[in-house]
């Protein structure tokens, strides 16, 4: 494939940083931008609205750039720590929501996102409450999940009260039976040490990432587009396997969690017991060879159901919602990151590159995030 460099300027808090020469190997942002002025008028106003995910502990003491005129001070308040959540705890998950096509759409998905993580975080204390264990944690946002929808009381937790927000100024609320999804796969992430096989995986991914995806489509308008919602179910097969593949060490070695599923580590000859010594960089060179192995197949699934996704494009542009629905795909661009960086490493999950990336890398990511919005690909 031919790569095309294009120098450009990123702006970045508002303020014109001059970065080194960056190439942009997509050569469809290239041909779209086929010159430095022509990528200047592209991308600088693009990147004047959007913070780019680069030093995530920096990021997080500045204010929110996704501000929405429309809203009162205290939602835009709350929109603001939403915002702060997701750029602190999944920064791929960030830049999507700034290039939704409206407010509406952008509040909706922050919203969903913000709800998402929260419910999956493991040892921060709860405002209002006395949960400590992600047991406890879970069931406080089950009970209040449940009466949130059955009643308008305030709520002194800054996402639910989004949450409410959101639900009382659209014409259709989040589905609640998709916010219980994501409940239901959180319980199963907490209790279950190792799924039992692939597809047991490949389900959970979809019942959680998927679940997401689809109140993310809701909040962009895109309903009654069938092939959207099978894209979003294969997308969030991917976007589950590669965060569980991302994050499989420090669970490892927190909770004691195997990500491998017990079907792949009888095939490969991966023992429970050595996993973890092998996870926490002690093992031997067979068993870590074997674990290799192991990862290099979950990569496999996660591709096959990207490719898949990416094949529904055309039938998901015909119908209505169809432009909006990319915006809300673009996940995908930073799952398949990851995934070649892991390929790249050999499949070696203890791999120091792999977990430390560096500004070249979360910017190589937000460039093809920013190509694939432009020519509506995901």
């Amino acid at each position: 494939e031919q790569r095309d460099s294009v120098a450009c300027y990123f702006v970045i808090y508002k303020r014109p940083v001059l970065c080194t020469k960056m190439t942009l190997f997509n050569k469809g942002i290239a041909s779209y931008a086929s010159s430095r002025g022509a990528c200047l008028s592209v991308v600088r106003p693009l990147l004047y609205s959007i913070t780019l995910p680069r030093g995530i502990d920096q990021q997080r003491q500045r204010r929110s750039f996704v501000s929405l005129p429309s809203l009162p001070t205290e939602v835009q308040s709350d929109l603001n720590a939403a915002v702060k959540l997701v750029r602190r705890y999944d920064p791929s998950g960030y830049l999507p929501g700034t290039m939704l096509p409206n407010d509406r759409a952008k509040l909706g998905y922050f919203t969903a996102r913000a709800f998402w993580v929260e419910t999956g975080l493991r040892s921060t204390k709860l405002l209002g409450t006395s949960a400590v264990t992600p047991q406890e944690r879970l069931q406080w946002w089950r009970s209040q999940i449940l009466s949130l929808y059955d009643n308008n009381d305030i709520r002194e937790h800054p996402t639910l009260r989004l949450l409410q927000y959101y639900n009382s100024h659209q014409e259709k609320a989040l589905s609640l039976s998709l916010m219980t999804n994501i409940l239901d796969s959180r319980d199963i992430d907490f209790n279950v040490k190792q799924y039992s096989t692939v597809q047991d995986l490949i389900q959970h991914s979809q019942q959680s990432c998927g679940s997401l995806l689809k109140l993310v489509m809701e909040s962009a308008d895109v309903y009654q587009n069938p092939p959207a919602t099978e894209a979003a179910d294969l997308m969030g097969v991917c976007h589950g396997i590669t965060n569980a593949l991302r994050s499989s060490i420090p669970i490892a070695s927190q909770t004691g969690k195997i990500i491998i599923p017990a079907d792949l580590c009888i095939k490969y000859g991966v023992r429970s017991p050595r996993f973890l010594l092998s996870a926490l960089g002690q093992g031997d060179e067979k068993c870590k060879e074997a674990l290799d192995y192991a990862v290099r197949d979950l990569s496999t699934v996660a591709r096959e159901h990207l490719t898949r996704a990416r094949c529904l494009r055309e039938d998901i542009i015909l119908k209505k919602g169809g432009q909006d629905a990319m915006a809300v795909l673009l996940p995908g661009v930073a799952s398949e990151t990851f995934l070649n960086r892991l390929e790249k490493a050999h499949y070696s999950l203890t791999n120091l590159d792999l977990r430390n990336q560096n500004f070249l890398e979360k910017s190589l990511c937000t460039t093809r995030m920013i190509s694939a919005w432009l020519l509506k690909r995901y």
